[in-house]
């Protein structure tokens, strides 16, 4: 039974037959914004189907008809506008006996007609529609006699653009990534959302292809991840990745590049070998290295908490600069205001390109204050400080300094008994210590003081943009949940990620970052299982040609969790090489006492190469790494048997690794 289905547009009134079964037609061909119908000559009604399509979801199919019978399939449009759609046919082609069965497309009765027939794979048409109301139709009709493939149409992605050529292209891809693999490379991406028909990618061996037409064709559709394989080793791709609509318009594209290799093989034994460890004692209570720096000298500054004895201060923030021999403290600071308090010490230390030192942390003032200092090489000049309190609670986390040696701090801003009872702050300082314009940024997402907003870490790559790391509270769950955040050097939102597998269980949390020469982020922290903690790693794109503000996905993530351990986190991570990251913190064993572990990664991949984890019988954890020049620095707690004691060690990765680091 078919319905007469009648809309007026302009002045002009049309009816059209419709059967009820037109009523995912537009679903399957992908335009639910045209009236879909069939005409008063068709003998059975076209219907959506998923076992040929073009974009790999659903498309279009001809009714079933038999000999000198069609299928037409109809919609009426204003013009002048553009049409494009991707249609297909298997059907009769006897040349010899002059008999074909063909799938048409026309307007108005018989304009503009067209036609294939045979075994026809998908291909895309797009013809300009004139101004005026006009009737289009497929039809697919048979001859006399015979049937040949299928014995149908296909249609599948129609678009239709109103106000003459369409000359504007869609947004590119975002998240382009080539992924190396052995002969083969993966390639991401995600296509725009709005005005997209496909995305084509071409490949070349000597530079990146300038067109949709340069270089090899290696993938043209819809979907969002293609392996291209059959490569030799070692050499390098060149790909580029244009999105285009239904004219088609393309977009400028957007490129990556990748060697495919033999992957890595983990390799037993230790991952480093010591040079020289150091213990700090205070004198009274839990003394913690938290961070640490090398400078272009060699020399490390480490930066933490001193509890001294007889200190009437309570907790107290200290840093020192130890020579590349460990042998000669060549500076110390010791920072109080007097006041009791737990709250001053320094969680972040960073060298500018002068080895000017960074430091930042918290003091006590009303409650706890931002603290920022920067001193002289030689640590006798204290060049600036500033203090940041908004609100009660005010703490800096995070330090990184770009190439003209502005300053970027992050932390955690109480802004008030409102919805920013606990939010992210970014800041920027130029070298002499004045506030950026634009600063302070602030991210602020839950609304409770329990489960606050702190970001706790921040990277920047060569052209200012900012990724910071830490977490988010997640009030309903009544737990903290894993975020990444990328600004633009501007402040815009480029992308965000937020881990969470499960949320009703426990914390997910993104403690340190480093980034690549390309911008890749490297996220290192750790995450609920359900019933323990795992550590958890992932490595983020770069971000260019995202969307702003887009919810960004890993190229890949590791967990890594220890039997017997009841809590495995890392606190930190270095990037040793292109190809090589080390990432440290700590577990604990089967007497539930911290023992420091390193662990080796492959970049690429994010194959684990090595594992190095202590077997001491006082507790021990590793806090921070830094890698520079061939030395891996290394920041930490050290149990004596009654508290904690400052650890400061050098050592050396190892190929092939050998057995003995860190305790010397």
């Amino acid at each position: 039974m078919k319905h007469i289905l009648c809309a007026i547009l302009g002045s002009v009134l049309l009816c059209l037959l419709v059967s009820p079964s037109y009523a995912d037609v537009g679903d399957a061909v992908d335009n639910t914004d045209l009236v879909w119908g069939d005409s008063v000559a068709s003998i059975s009604p076209w219907f959506s189907q998923t076992a040929y399509t073009h974009d790999g979801v659903d498309a279009a199919r001809s009714g079933a008809v038999g000999n000198v019978q069609q299928s037409d399939l109809t919609t009426v449009v204003q013009g002048p506008g553009t049409l494009s759609f991707w249609w297909k046919v298997s059907s009769q082609n006897d040349s010899g006996a002059g008999r074909y069965d063909i799938l048409y497309f026309w307007y108005d009765n018989s304009v503009g007609m067209t036609m294939i027939f045979g075994d026809v794979d998908w291909e895309q048409k797009v013809i300009e529609i004139p101004e005026g109301t006009h009737t289009l139709n497929w039809s697919y009709a048979k001859d006399i006699g015979g049937s040949a493939g299928l014995d149908a149409a296909f249609l599948d992605q129609v678009t239709w653009s109103t106000g003459g050529s369409d000359t504007t292209p869609p947004e590119n891809v975002s998240g382009f990534n080539a992924q190396p693999g052995d002969g083969q490379v993966t390639l991401l991406w995600t296509n725009p959302v709005d005005d997209f028909a496909g995305t084509r990618i071409q490949r070349r061996t000597d530079d990146f292809p300038a067109d949709e037409n340069d270089g090899d064709n290696i993938y043209d559709g819809t979907g969002t991840q293609y392996v291209d394989s059959g490569l030799v080793n070692g050499t390098t791709f060149y790909y580029t990745a244009f999105s285009y609509d239904g004219v088609p318009n393309y977009a400028g594209g957007v490129q990556a590049s990748a060697s495919p290799r033999v992957p890595p093989t983990p390799v037993p034994g230790d991952v480093v070998t010591s040079i020289w460890s150091k213990v700090f004692d205070g004198g009274g209570g839990d003394d913690h290295g938290r961070s640490l720096a090398i400078d272009s000298q060699g020399n490390l500054i480490v930066g933490g908490q001193l509890k001294q004895e007889f200190s009437a201060s309570g907790i107290d923030a200290y840093a020192a600069k130890y020579d590349p021999t460990g042998e000669n403290v060549l500076w110390s600071n010791t920072y109080t205001t007097g006041v009791n308090s737990d709250q001053e010490l320094y969680r972040g230390v960073c060298v500018d390109s002068h080895d000017n030192m960074i430091l930042v942390g918290q003091k006590a003032a009303s409650e706890a204050a931002l603290l920022i200092r920067k001193f002289s090489a030689d640590g006798q000049t204290l060049l600036w400080e500033h203090d940041y309190a908004v609100g009660a609670w005010n703490y800096g986390r995070g330090v990184a300094v770009d190439g003209s040696d502005n300053i970027y701090v992050c932390g955690y801003e109480f802004g008030g008994w409102d919805d920013r009872r606990g939010q992210w702050v970014i800041l920027k300082y130029d070298p002499d210590g004045n506030l950026a314009t634009g600063f302070p940024m602030h991210y602020n997402y839950s609304t409770e003081f329990d489960y606050k907003d702190i970001a706790l870490d921040i990277a920047v790559d060569t052209a200012g943009n900012m990724t910071v790391v830490g977490y988010r509270g997640n009030v309903p769950a009544e737990n903290l949940d894993w975020h990444v955040r990328k600004y633009s050097a501007a402040g815009t939102l480029m992308w965000e990620s937020t881990y969470a597998p499960n949320p009703n269980t426990g914390d997910d949390i993104a403690w340190a970052v480093v980034l690549d020469e390309a911008g890749d982020a490297y996220v290192s922290g750790y995450t609920h299982n359900g019933n323990d903690l795992d550590i958890l790693v992932m490595k983020y794109a770069s971000g260019d040609g995202k969307s702003p503000g887009r919810e960004a996905s890993p190229l890949w993530t590791k967990t890594i969790a220890h039997p017997a351990a009841k809590t495995d986190q890392s606190l930190t991570l270095a990037l040793v090489s292109e190809e090589t990251l080390l990432v440290g913190g700590y577990i604990t064993d089967e007497n539930d006492v911290a023992q420091s572990a390193l662990y080796r990664f492959d970049t690429v991949e994010g194959i684990l190469l090595g594992e190095q984890v202590m077997d001491l019988t006082v507790p021990n954890l590793i806090r921070w790494l830094d890698y520079r020049d061939g030395i891996l620095g290394t920041a930490g707690s050290f149990g004596n048997g009654t508290d904690y004691d400052i650890l400061i060690s050098t050592s050396t990765l190892r190929e092939p690794p050998v057995s003995g680091w860190m305790m010397k």
